[in-house]
Formats: C-alpha cells, sequence, structure tokens
C-alpha cells in the first residue's frame, strides 16, 4: 500500500447548475481513470473546447458513489495500518461548493469519513488503550482552539518530530456520544460565511485529531477539512469575506509548492510558509499514511476550478515516500535504553578511529576496507533491531492475544530489513562515488605532471636554442673579422671600384634581415639569419678566392712598392675576378721591363 493515495470524488449537480443547463466535462472510465473534457463535451455557449486530458488516481468515484462506499474501499484499510502503529492522515480539498464538507461530515442519513471513522475507532479500542481528542481551526492565518473557545491565536513550537501547538486542549473521550457532542459544538465556532456559490462556506481550515495511546505507543489520526479554493470573481466576495479569501488561496498555495518539492524529490520543502504546512510537515514529510479526497464537479461552470483541483491531486499522486511505524512501537526501560546508548556510542567511537586510522595511514587506497567496516556497522545495528523484536515477541509468548503483537513485530522486522537494504544501497552509491572521486584526482595529477613536464621541456628548449644563437654569433663575429680583412686585401687587388659592391651588398643583408624581424618577428628566426649571413660571408670569400698567405703576401709587397703614377702602365680592368693573378704577373712583367729600360739608358 502507497503511503500517499489520492482519492477524486464527483459530486452531481446541484440546484443552481441544473438550472443553467451546464454541460458534463468529466468522463469517468473505470475505478481509477478520468478524463477531463472529452472529445464528445461541448460547452455552454457551444464551443467545442475538448482538451481530452486524462488523469490516473488510486480511487475515483462518481455522482452516485456514498459516503460508506469511499470509507470502505479507501479509509477502513488505512484504520488498519493505524492500530498497526502507523500514524493517518485524511484531508479533503477542492474549489469552494466542491462537496468536501458532505464528504467529511455527511448528513443525517449519510454519515461521512468523520463519523464512520469514530465508530470503527471505538469498535476497535481495546481495554489498555486511551483516545484523546484535539480540534482547531486556520483562520486568516490564525489557529484557534475549538474544544476551548478562550484559546486563540495559538502558537507553534518545533519539537524533534514534529510541530506542537502550544496550550492546545486535549480532551480524553471514552464514548461516541461524548465525541459527538464536543465535535458539534466545535463545529458551532467554525468560522463560516455565505458567498456567491456557498450559502455556508468554511471560512478556516478545520483539524481534528485522535491521539491513540497504548503502554507501548501514540499514533496520530487526523481528519482535515481544507477551506475551499476561491475566485473572487465567481463568489463576489467583498470586504472581509475578500480577505479570507485570499488567505485561504495564500495557505492552499504553499500546500500546492510543498506538494510540487515533494514531488520532484527537492531536499528543501517550504513548509515553513504558512500555519498550515508547518502544522502538516510530519503528515507530507513520510511519517504518515495519508489519503488525499479530491472533491470536483461535472459541471462546466466550473471549468477552471474542476480542471485546477484535478491536476493538484494528480501532483500528489507523485510523492513517494516511505512511512515509518511509530519509534515507539517497542518499549525499554531505562536500563535498556542506556545499554543500546552506550553500545552505539562504542561503535560509532570505532568507526571514527577506524577512519582517521585511513586517513593518516592511507590504508584505505581504495573503498574495500571502508565498505567492510560501513557493512559491519549496519549488519551489527539491524541485528540489535532484530533482537529487541525476538525478545518482545517472547514477552508476548504467553499472552492469548499476542497475534496482533506478532504481526507488528514480523512487520517490524520487514521494516528494518528494509531500511538496511536503504542503507546498503546507499553505501554502494558512496563507494561508486569515492572511486569516481579518485578517479578524477588521478586524471588531475596526470594534466599536471603533464605540465610539469612540458614546462620543462619547453626550458631545455629555450636554453637549447641560446647556446646555438650564441655560437652562430661567434662565427658570424669571426667571419666578419675575416671579411674585413678580405676586403682590405681585395681593394688592393681589384680596387675599390669592383670591390665595393661587394662589401655594400654583404653588409645590406643583415639589415634588411633585421628590417623584415621587426616587421614580423616570428617569420625569420634568429638561426635563419645567423646562416644568411654566414653563407653570404663565404660566398663573398669564395667569389674573391683569396685565402692563401703567399698570395696575400704578394698583394701587400705589392701594394708597398707600387707607384702612384709610372709612365707606360697600363692595366686593363678584369670583369672576370678570377683572372687577378693573371693580371699581377702582367704588372709585374711591365714593372720588371720598365726597370731594364731605365739600366740600359
Amino acid at each position: 500500500m502507497d503511503t500517499f493515495q489520492v482519492a477524486v470524488r464527483v459530486r452531481p449537480q446541484n440546484q443552481k447548475e441544473l438550472l443553467n443547463q451546464s454541460k458534463s466535462i468529466l468522463q469517468i472510465q473505470n475505478g481509477k481513470q478520468i478524463v477531463f473534457d472529452p472529445a464528445t463535451t461541448e460547452s455552454a455557449s457551444g464551443h467545442v473546447r475538448q482538451k481530452n486530458l486524462g488523469f490516473s488516481y488510486d480511487y475515483v468515484y462518481n455522482e452516485r458513489s456514498t459516503n460508506t462506499q469511499i470509507f470502505n474501499e479507501a479509509v477502513n484499510p488505512l484504520l488498519d495500518k493505524l492500530f498497526a502503529g502507523f500514524n493517518l492522515t485524511v484531508f479533503a480539498y477542492g474549489a469552494t461548493s466542491s462537496g468536501k464538507t458532505f464528504t467529511i461530515q455527511g448528513s443525517q442519513s449519510e454519515p461521512g469519513i468523520l463519523f464512520q471513522s469514530l465508530e470503527q475507532l471505538f469498535k476497535r479500542l481495546q481495554p489498555d488503550q486511551t483516545l484523546k481528542m484535539s480540534f482547531v481551526e486556520i483562520y486568516n492565518e490564525q489557529i484557534n482552539d475549538l474544544l476551548n473557545t478562550k484559546n486563540v491565536n495559538l502558537q507553534l513550537r518545533d519539537d524533534v518530530n514534529a510541530v506542537q501547538i502550544v496550550n492546545l486542549t486535549q480532551i480524553k473521550i471514552e464514548s461516541i456520544q461524548q465525541t459527538l457532542l464536543l465535535i458539534n459544538k466545535a463545529f458551532q465556532f467554525r468560522q463560516t460565511q455565505a458567498t456567491g456559490e456557498n450559502a455556508n462556506s468554511s471560512r478556516s481550515h478545520s483539524i481534528l485529531q485522535f491521539d491513540l495511546q497504548t503502554a507501548t505507543n501514540t499514533v496520530k489520526f487526523l481528519i482535515i477539512d481544507l477551506a475551499g479554493s476561491e475566485r473572487l470573481k465567481r463568489t463576489n466576495c467583498e470586504g472581509q469575506r475578500m480577505l479570507e479569501g485570499c488567505s485561504i488561496n495564500k495557505s492552499l498555495l504553499a500546500l500546492g509548492n510543498c506538494l510540487s518539492a515533494l514531488c520532484r524529490n527537492n531536499s528543501y520543502v517550504p513548509f515553513r510558509n504558512s500555519k498550515l504546512t508547518r502544522i502538516l510537515k510530519e503528515t507530507l514529510s513520510g511519517q504518515s499514511k495519508v489519503l488525499m479526497m479530491c472533491n470536483v464537479t461535472s459541471s462546466d461552470l466550473q471549468y477552471e476550478d474542476t480542471l485546477n483541483s484535478l491536476t493538484y491531486a494528480q501532483r500528489a499522486t507523485y510523492i513517494k515516500c516511505q512511512s515509518k511505524i511509530n519509534i515507539q512501537s517497542i518499549q525499554l526501560n531505562q536500563t535498556e535504553l542506556n545499554q543500546i546508548i552506550q553500545q552505539l556510542k562504542e561503535e560509532n567511537q570505532q568507526l571514527i578511529q577506524d577512519l582517521e586510522k585511513a586517513k593518516i595511514t592511507q590504508h584505505l587506497e581504495d573503498t574495500t576496507e571502508l565498505d567492510t567496516i560501513l557493512k559491519e556497522l549496519i549488519e551489527s545495528t539491524s541485528l540489535l533491531y532484530l533482537n529487541q523484536c525476538d525478545r518482545k515477541y517472547l514477552e508476548f509468548e504467553n499472552n492469548t492475544e499476542n497475534v496482533k503483537k506478532i504481526g507488528e513485530l514480523q512487520e517490524l522486522e520487514q521494516l528494518a530489513l528494509e531500511q538496511s537494504k536503504q542503507l546498503k544501497d546507499k553505501l554502494k552509491q558512496f563507494t561508486t562515488e569515492k572511486a569516481q572521486l579518485k578517479i578524477q584526482i588521478a586524471h588531475s595529477k596526470i594534466q599536471e605532471n603533464k605540465l610539469s613536464q612540458l614546462s620543462i621541456l619547453r626550458g631545455k628548449i629555450i636554453e637549447q636554442m641560446q647556446n646555438i644563437n650564441a655560437h652562430q654569433k661567434h662565427v658570424i663575429t669571426h667571419q666578419q673579422e675575416v671579411f674585413e680583412q678580405l676586403s682590405q686585401i681585395a681593394a688592393v687587388a681589384l680596387g675599390e671600384s669592383e670591390v665595393a659592391p661587394l662589401i655594400k651588398q654583404f653588409k645590406r643583408v643583415p639589415k634588411q634581415t633585421q628590417a623584415q624581424q621587426a616587421k614580423s618577428a616570428d617569420d625569420l628566426m634568429l638561426s635563419q639569419l645567423n646562416t644568411q649571413q654566414i653563407n653570404t660571408t663565404q660566398n663573398f670569400t669564395k667569389n674573391i678566392n683569396i685565402y692563401e698567405p703567399k698570395r696575400i703576401q704578394t698583394l701587400e709587397k705589392w701594394n708597398a712598392s707600387r707607384v702612384k703614377i709610372i709612365p707606360g702602365l697600363t692595366r686593363k680592368i678584369s670583369i672576370n675576378k678570377y683572372e687577378y693573378e693573371n693580371q699581377l704577373d702582367e704588372l709585374t712583367s711591365q714593372l720588371n721591363n720598365m726597370s731594364g729600360s731605365i739600366r740600359r739608358k
């Protein structure tokens, strides 16, 4: 059985709707499905809407369904859970004049859920059980005690497991007659007023609570009649009625937001946005079996309200939470509780020490050992819980009325086993997440090492390039020195007019290269520049072809002994630079001939 169940009840059309000849906009297909505005339906104005929206719920009741049928099918099975130790909540929701109060209270001829539940409570009540009752209303965000009219504007206080209403009147009830008198008297104090839609419209949310107490546990049974959501345009409310309607809609909106958050499994649920949701926090948080009775009408006069109510109820069907049996189902004395607390503290301390040891020594490089430790803790806790159940079972063994108690213990055992399974699933998820985290850390370290190695390699490359550039600079400097010497020798041998263009061309190369490098720094590397200079120097030396010491000495001697103006000295300008040796021989021969002629004269 699901923790949160939703039932939809379609009421018959009232006199106002029949007089307006309203059309039906609902089609019930079976006991669980309903179609809103089916394709064959037309509005009163003749326009075909044809939304044809399908909704599914746990129960769907048509106009002919009775309160007794609804109670037997939807409510009575939940009372079995109530006496088994589970909290129970039944609340009615719907637009104003949709039939909520009739479903809860009923009439003289057809009692509602409240009175039929009350009859079953006293029928099943055991001699060792007591029943207490409290009754409040929430009117304009103010909590009023309906069993004591002097208690108004009561405050809420957050307790360990629930929200408590401070100074709330709680009366022990011992018979149906006593209870009915108290309830009928409380109904007289509840805020009701006439509106455009309802002659006796509830202006507040009412919460009737029964506390079933035994020697071993206390469970709660809440019957809630929510005020109907209102459209001011349709109800024609003004003044105080308008303020009441706004307050009702605000609290219902807060309840809807809580249902939406629960459907999405949000970690944060806005329970504190209204007094209603604060009181229902325990109910909606999975600590209670819940039945939502959604009341609607098939009349197209309330087209939007019916659609909103069905959508609201559909949202509630998505809530999936595990209800918990009351923790007081097993009663332990103070000595036993102290022993259990001490044992759990020791196990917790041991686990903390193991985890600290794992952090320091890093013995848990993988999650296997940690997984084992956590599993042992879970198994020991489950075993302790099951042993308690077995011991309580033995205590009731000699009791003639122990059948129900055995059933409770079996349900407890099943609950504990399911909880153990859930914990193991969480542990498995934890292990997987930790392994994934280690993989991510390893990838990060690999990337970090990769970047470090690239940085080291880049430094080595830069250092090597600097060494190469320094060596090339040294070679170029040496070549320039040789070039200067060769330029001087070539100028003597060939003349300034022939050597100057070569010298000018060589000196222009590094200037052009530097200008090009300044224009685009990355287009020409330093190594390319140095290589070009070296090649140019070598080509120049090759062109003038002067590197033998003998030739250098000959040129220097000739340069030192030549006469600036020598009659009869003729020298042809050689176009071919490689014939300068023949020219040198020719000049020497002419000088010798001239010397001989002078001597003969």
